[in-house]
C-alpha cells in the first residue's frame, strides 16, 4: 500500500459522499487506503441545551436529554460507519472507521496529525463578502473551524470532483514554501497531473525569494521528470481573483497557510477560514507551511483507539 495516508471526516451529507467517492477513485488507482472518522460532539450538545445554573427546574431533565441525544449520535455514527464500510469494501478500499467523542475540532486535529491528508465535505455558505456575512449571521461550518486550527493538510470538497489533472499552488516565495510544494509534487506525481506554481510577488520581500524558488523548482524537475511545471507570477489581487473565479473540477487550488496571531492565513494575508467561507470553489487544499510529508513518515501509525466494529 502507498505510504500516502488519507482520513475522511464522516457525516451523512452529499458533500461527504462526494469527498469519499473522490478519495476512493484515487485509492483504487494508487492503492491508497482511506480511514474515516466520525465525532460525537457531546460538549456541543450541552452548549445547545444552554443549561448552567438551576432556575425553574433542576439539572435532571437536561442531563436526561443530553444522554438521549448522545446515544442517538453514537447510533448514527455506527450506521454511518457500517454504510461507509459497505461502500468502500465493495471497491476493495482498505481502511478503518473511528468513532471518537469530544470537541470535533480537537478530536479531528488530534487524529489528523498521523495522516498525509484529511478530507472533509463542506456545503458552500453562498456568502461572498464580509458585508453579506454580517447580514446573514450564519453559523461557522466545521470545515471553517478546522481551517483555522488544523496543522496538517486539509482537503475541502464542496462539489463533485474528478481526480485532478492540474494543481495550482499558491505560495509566498519569501516564506517557507518547500513543504507545500513537496506535497504538491508528491500528489501530482501519482495523479499524473501538472503543476502551476503561483507566487505572490507584489511585495518587495517576496521578489527577493524568487531566486530560491527557481532553484527549488529546478531540483524538483529533476526529481519528478514526469510532472510538468509552470511558473506564473501574480500580484495579490490577481491571486484572489484567480482563486475566486474557479469552477473547474479538474484543477485543484493548493494554498500554503501560515500560523499567525489571529489564526492561519494564506500567502496574501487573508485568514484561511474566511477563504473557505467566501469561496464556492469545487475543491481546495490547504497545506500548512510547517507540515512535512518527510517528517510524517517518521511518526508512528495512527492509533486504533475507538475503532468501529
Amino acid at each position: 500500500m502507498s505510504a500516502f495516508s488519507t482520513l475522511l471526516i464522516l457525516d451523512g451529507s452529499a458533500e461527504c459522499l462526494q469527498a469519499a467517492e473522490l478519495l476512493w477513485k484515487v485509492g483504487v488507482s494508487q492503492d491508497i487506503g482511506v480511514d474515516a472518522q466520525f465525532v460525537v460532539d457531546s460538549p456541543g450538545i450541552w452548549e445547545f441545551l444552554s443549561f448552567d445554573v438551576p432556575g425553574l427546574i433542576g439539572s435532571g431533565p437536561y442531563l436526561k436529554v443530553h444522554e438521549a441525544v448522545r446515544q442517538e449520535l453514537l447510533s448514527l455514527g455506527d450506521t454511518l460507519a457500517e454504510m461507509y464500510s459497505v461502500h468502500s469494501g465493495s471497491l476493495a478500499i482498505k481502511g478503518d472507521v473511528f468513532i471518537d467523542e469530544g470537541n470535533p475540532v480537537r478530536e479531528i486535529c488530534s487524529r489528523a496529525r498521523s495522516y498525509s491528508l484529511t478530507a472533509i465535505g463542506n456545503k458552500s455558505s453562498g456568502i461572498t463578502s464580509p458585508a453579506q456575512d454580517r447580514r446573514a449571521v450564519p453559523r461557522r461550518s466545521l470545515a471553517e473551524k478546522l481551517a483555522h486550527y488544523i496543522e496538517s493538510p486539509l482537503l475541502i470538497i464542496q462539489n463533485a470532483c474528478t481526480p485532478w489533472q492540474s494543481l495550482d499552488v499558491y505560495i509566498d516565495p519569501a516564506d517557507d514554501f518547500q513543504n507545500t510544494l513537496d506535497g504538491a509534487f508528491f500528489v501530482a506525481s501519482f495523479l499524473n497531473a501538472q503543476i502551476r506554481v503561483v507566487p505572490c510577488i507584489d511585495q518587495p520581500h517576496n521578489q527577493t525569494g524568487q531566486a530560491g524558488l527557481l532553484n527549488y523548482l529546478q531540483l524538483q524537475r529533476e526529481n519528478f521528470p514526469q510532472v510538468t511545471v509552470e511558473l506564473i507570477s501574480a500580484d495579490t489581487m490577481s491571486v484572489i481573483a484567480s482563486i475566486a473565479s474557479r469552477t473547474d473540477i479538474t484543477s485543484l487550488p493548493v494554498i500554503s497557510s501560515f500560523a499567525g496571531p489571529k489564526g492561519r492565513h494564506d500567502p496574501v494575508g487573508l485568514l484561511v477560514d474566511q477563504t473557505i467561507r467566501y469561496l464556492s470553489v469545487p475543491s481546495i487544499l490547504l497545506w500548512p507551511a510547517e507540515f512535512s510529508l518527510r517528517k510524517l513518515k517518521e511518526q508512528p501509525a495512527a492509533t486504533n483507539r475507538n475503532k468501529a466494529h
